[in-house]
């Protein structure tokens, strides 16, 4: 084989490494992989492992994928750490873990609501994928998410029926 050649037959000058004449941008920068050679027309995906999910995986929701990111991790970092958006942050999703930040949760109102999105399985990661665990621990993180609920709505409807009396200072005279 001659340089500037690829491995395919036909002798016509084509780019090296078989890309089909297509710049480094549109197959992503990255070495082929696979066992087929990682060629396109093999049935390979460009620097994508069988384990790891392609951006069109992500598009179409494949069944039986799911994502690298955590729910345990989603679910703790929200109820812990939920105010400062640190769910959102571990997601991928900055932009939203920005304002859940800036806005302290929404008021902690924004919070109560990640936390249902979250343990229903309506969340997914930035890959598009739904998380990693969710059904086996759905029934547990249910349980604990809808105590801290119905305590956070206690404290509210107390706070909201207390009498802020001040004392009224003596007169010093």
């Amino acid at each position: 084989m001659t340089e500037g050649r690829s491995h395919h037959s036909g002798g016509e000058a084509e780019e090296p490494c078989g890309h089909g004449g297509q710049p480094a941008e549109e197959w992503g920068g990255r070495a082929p992989t696979g066992e087929t050679g990682g060629h396109p027309s093999a049935g390979s995906s460009y620097g994508a492992r069988d384990d790891q999910s392609t951006p069109a995986d992500a598009s179409i929701g494949a069944a039986g994928r799911v994502s690298q990111k955590s729910f345990v991790a989603t679910w703790l970092l929200a109820l812990f750490l939920g105010l400062c958006g640190a769910d959102r942050f571990y997601l991928g999703h900055t932009v939203l873990g920005v304002v859940k930040l800036v806005t302290c949760g929404g008021g902690g109102f924004w919070g109560v609501i990640d936390q249902i999105l979250h343990v229903s399985g309506s969340t997914r990661g930035d890959d598009g994928l739904p998380l990693r665990g969710r059904e086996r621990h759905a029934t547990a993180a249910w349980v604990v998410t809808g105590v801290v609920i119905v305590m956070y709505l206690a404290a509210f409807v107390y706070g909201l029926t207390q009498q802020n009396e001040c004392p009224v200072p003596a007169d010093r005279g």
